[in-house]
């Protein structure tokens, strides 16, 4: 058989895996940290990190027959699989989904990444809102304001807005609007540059800081 006619013949093959194949895969795939643990780094060289990677997914696809670009989307399904059924207990839903006990040394990573992506959605929301205010409120950031010198009121207005951003305190709101100040510095430059491409997300936050700080350096 030729080499082409064997290629075509391991894609038709690696196409659908059993329930037992998927147990025998998911067990052996424990063994292979580095295809599953978002948090393991186990060299500092980014690169060597990728091979080992590369290297994982292709002694593992051999194993069990099949492609490294099926056995990388087999894997992306079980962890979204796994993720939705955590989800799910901690709505005080048992799982009934059988590779769940299975694939339990995958709980702990899982869980990270969706408190990860929990607090990175609720920090995108909260910078809507800490922008909103500050165009309110003026007196946190336009030092030409007589009132911009008075403390109680200042400090009464980042209560306020602490109340508003519940569980954050004056420290944390203070920290973050340095750090849009920041962006907004980054910002005006490319602005100037003719370089807001490369802002990606960051085009909408500097845009809106510029509606405020536009007024503050008199333009």
């Amino acid at each position: 058989m030729a080499d082409g006619e064997d290629e075509i013949e391991a894609v038709e093959v690696d196409q659908k895996l059993s329930g037992s194949q998927k147990f025998a895969l998911y067990k052996e795939l424990e063994g292979y940290r580095s295809l599953w643990d978002t948090s393991y780094v186990p060299s500092k060289n980014k690169q060597q990190n990728k091979q080992q990677e590369e290297k994982c997914l292709e002694e593992l696809s051999q194993k069990f027959n099949l492609s490294p670009a099926y056995l990388k989307r087999q894997l992306h399904t079980a962890r979204t699989s796994l993720a939705r059924e955590i989800k799910k207990e901690s709505d005080d839903q048992k799982s009934r989904w059988k590779f769940f006990e299975t694939l339990s040394y995958m709980k702990e990573d899982v869980l990270r990444s969706l408190r990860a992506k929990e607090e990175s959605e609720r920090t995108e929301n909260e910078t809507e809102q800490l922008i909103e205010y500050h165009k309110q409120n003026d007196i946190l950031w336009n030092y030409r304001l007589s009132s911009y010198q008075n403390r109680n009121l200042k400090e009464l207005s980042y209560t306020k807005l602490s109340e508003l951003l519940t569980g954050r305190s004056h420290d944390d709101i203070k920290n973050r609007w340095n750090v849009l100040k920041t962006i907004f510095n980054r910002g005006q430059k490319r602005r100037q540059q003719g370089q807001w491409n490369r802002c990606g997300r960051r085009v909408h936050i500097a845009v809106e800081i510029f509606k405020i700080f536009d007024v503050y350096q008199g333009k």
